[in-house]
Parts: structure tokens; C-alpha cells; sequence
């Protein structure tokens, strides 16, 4: 099953896109024949231009599946992708990502479903579905519009086993990404600027807190009875860094993005500070910390938690 998946973003040549080649690897691992298309922008309101959106409508050519992962800043560019879109073709359209989460029916305005929360077996199942004939409006995790009205299915339990998500799609082979006012391939040489020299992950998911200018707030609501802070074994963090540490000879710096990295405790961090000096030579940035938790048995001391290269900032919360 041929599926292009689109990231718009904000950022300025940055084709990280964390989550959308998370889902790549998913559905490629079902056996589709996935496409990216990465389409970032200077400003979050900065908008695409006519000549890019004909770029796009090409390159989703022949795919049974267009799927969009937006955040709110995003979703004036998406409604103009999605309605060309359907002007020129029948290919159903997929929504995710933060802004279809919480504002699922404003979102079926324009998309033909939404995915609401985790979308890796949402996604799949989906695909699974529509490969083989079956009817697929009754999937955990979305939402439908079906001849004018909205089928709402309750959500999808959040993924307890992160390890057991494969890790994101670098292979470019496949991926295009918006440079220079025009869509293009990506190159070796393309997707060192597209990747930049920061390598981008993800450890754990869910935060502590519920920062009202979070999207946890919300998110940690629609699940009040799971575990909803869930972490990654040290163990498979380091498998992945040690791949891309391979693979990707440009990248400088690993940039660990999680909402809230210092949720370990005080062994769980140690662990992972000795396998990563053991086994990655780069410097570590984590993003996402609250001021409560990265005390110096967790950071700069020395004898028990040997990280060499180790920074952290941008505090959430008070």
C-alpha cells in the first residue's frame, strides 16, 4: 500500500520530524511503500505558496492514504493542502498530531478522519484495514466523517511498551523536503541539512505536571486511569544513538527532546549516563526539565552519574 505521509513545521530547514518518522517505520514495517514530505517554514505564519502546493499534489500522486500530523500553528497551511488536495483527487486524508487530538470535529471540517492521541497502531490498524477490504470505522483512536456525519470511537489505550515502537525513519531514499522555495529530493547531501547537526529523540512520554499552557493538560486528562508517564529502556535509547552515531558521521550533538526526562529516578538515570559514555562519544542536550527534578545526584556529580558533554534546559512549569 503506497502512503505519503506530510510534516509541515515551523522550523527553518529542519526536517526532524520525530513523530511522522516514527509512524513511517510502523507502517513500513506492515510492508507499505511510505513517502515523507517535509515542508518546513521560517515562521509558524509563514505561509506555503501556490507553486508548493502543485509540488505536492504531484508527489502524492498514485497514494491510497495522504496522512497529516499538524500542531494549531499549523493548521492554516493544512486546511489549504487538504482542500487542494481534494480538488484534485479522491485520496482519503488522515489528520494527527496535537490540534486533531483536542479539536477532533473542527478538524473533520476538512479531514476525512482524524487520529486522536497515539496514533503507531491507530495508524496500522487503519492500513491493515483498508488493505484488506474491511470496514475500519469502528478503530479505537478515531474519528470519521461518513456521508455528513461523525462516527466517534472511544479512545485507544496509550502504548505501554515503548521499546516496542521501531525506531524513526532515516532512511531518505524516500523523503522530499521543502528547500529553496521548491520541493526536493532528498540527497546525502540534503539530509545532513535536513536532519541539521542535532540529532532529535524521544525517551519517555508524559509529564508529571499539567502546565495549563502544556498540551499535557489536556492529553493527561483523556487518560485519567492508565499510566500515562511511560519511559524507554536505557537499553534501546542507546541501540538507536549508536545507529544514528554510525550512520550519520554529521550529527554533533544528540538532542534528547522529552517533556520531562528527569521523571528517572536516581538509578534509572545513572544506568543510562554509564551506557551512554560507554557507548556514544557526542555531547548530550536534554530539552524539557522541571526545576524539582534535575537535582545533582541526577546531574553533575561526578562519581555517580559520569556523563560527560551532559547540558540541560528549558524548564517547564514554575
Amino acid at each position: 500500500m503506497k502512503i505519503t505521509l506530510i510534516a509541515p513545521s515551523p522550523a527553518k530547514l529542519h526536517g526532524s520530524g520525530v513523530g511522522i518518522r516514527i509512524l513511517s517505520a510502523c507502517l513500513k514495517r506492515e510492508g507499505c511503500d511510505v513517502r515523507i514530505i517535509f515542508l518546513p517554514r521560517d515562521t509558524a505564519g509563514d505561509m506555503y505558496e501556490d507553486k508548493t502546493l502543485s509540488e505536492i499534489a504531484e508527489l502524492v500522486s498514485g497514494s491510497e492514504l495522504i496522512g497529516i500530523s499538524l500542531m494549531t500553528d499549523d493548521l492554516d497551511n493544512v486546511v489549504r493542502i487538504t482542500q487542494m488536495l481534494k480538488e484534485n483527487s479522491s485520496i482519503p486524508i488522515v489528520w494527527g498530531g496535537i490540534h486533531p487530538t483536542i479539536q477532533p470535529e473542527e478538524c473533520l471540517d476538512y479531514a476525512d478522519m482524524v487520529c486522536i492521541g497515539e496514533g503507531e497502531e491507530a495508524l496500522v490498524e487503519l492500513v491493515r484495514k483498508m488493505k484488506d477490504g474491511q470496514d475500519f470505522f469502528n478503530i479505537q483512536g478515531m474519528w470519521f466523517k461518513d456521508k455528513g456525519k461523525i462516527v466517534k470511537n472511544e479512545l485507544r489505550p496509550l502504548i505501554q511498551d515503548l521499546d516496542s515502537i521501531p525506531f524513526q525513519d532515516l532512511d531518505y531514499e524516500n523523503h522530499y523536503i521543502l528547500s529553496d522555495r521548491c520541493i526536493r529530493k532528498i540527497s546525502e547531501d540534503l539530509q545532513q541539512i535536513a536532519l541539521s547537526k542535532y540529532y532529535f529523540t524521544i525517551t519517555s512520554r508524559g509529564c508529571p505536571y499539567r502546565c495549563t499552557y502544556c498540551w499535557n493538560h489536556t492529553f493527561s486528562r483523556m487518560y485519567p486511569n492508565q499510566p500515562f508517564i511511560r519511559k524507554r529502556s536505557a537499553d534501546n535509547v542507546i541501540k538507536e544513538l549508536m545507529m544514528v552515531q554510525s550512520r550519520f558521521p554529521f550529527i554533533e550533538t544528540i538532542h534528547v527532546a522529552d517533556d520531562s526526562f528527569f521523571i528517572r529516578t536516581e538509578r534509572e538515570i545513572m544506568d543510562f549516563a554509564e551506557k551512554y559514555k560507554e557507548n556514544i562519544v557526542l555531547p548530550l542536550w536534554v530539552t524539557g526539565a522541571h526545576p524539582l527534578h534535575p537535582h545533582k545526584e541526577k546531574t553533575i556529580n561526578p562519581r555517580r552519574c559520569r556523563l560527560g558533554g551532559y547540558t540541560y534546559g528549558h524548564t517547564n512549569g514554575e
